[in-house]
């Protein structure tokens, strides 16, 4: 099967507090991560800084396959400031290896696929406008 054909389904959540409380590091861990940073690529060169602002996540997942494809992750101004996959950046939740069922323990709703297109293509020219990409 053609990987782009398998059923969709669209998913928001409120992102973890935890997830948000791991981005907020103390300086022992910055200055690691700094070193790290010099000698290992990012996964997410032009949004790693900004995880730690998204207070709500949507995510398109191919049922077929269990898979995250896109995502999009929105601050508490409800602006679009990370999306996946996106240029060299793999992403927060498409780069881990989360079901449907994992997913579903964060309380979200489904949304519409054309809520979902809607969305990828706000946050997809808010994100090509940003002066660091």
């Amino acid at each position: 099967m053609n990987e782009q054909t398998g059923k969709r389904i669209y998913l928001e959540f409120d992102a973890p507090e935890n997830d948000r409380n791991l981005h907020q590091k103390s300086n022992r861990v910055t200055l690691f991560g700094n070193f790290l940073n010099r000698i290992l690529p990012k996964a997410n060169p032009h949004f790693e800084e900004l995880y730690g602002t998204v207070t709500r996540w949507i995510i398109e997942i191919d049922q077929d396959r269990n898979y995250t494809m896109r995502e999009i992750g929105f601050d508490e101004a409800e602006l679009p400031v990370v999306i996946a996959p996106y240029k060299d950046n793999y992403g927060y939740w498409t780069d881990n290896v989360l079901e449907i069922d994992d997913y579903l323990r964060f309380n979200g709703n489904t949304i519409s696929k054309s809520d979902f297109e809607t969305e990828w293509k706000n946050a997809l020219d808010r994100i090509n406008d940003q002066d660091f990409l």
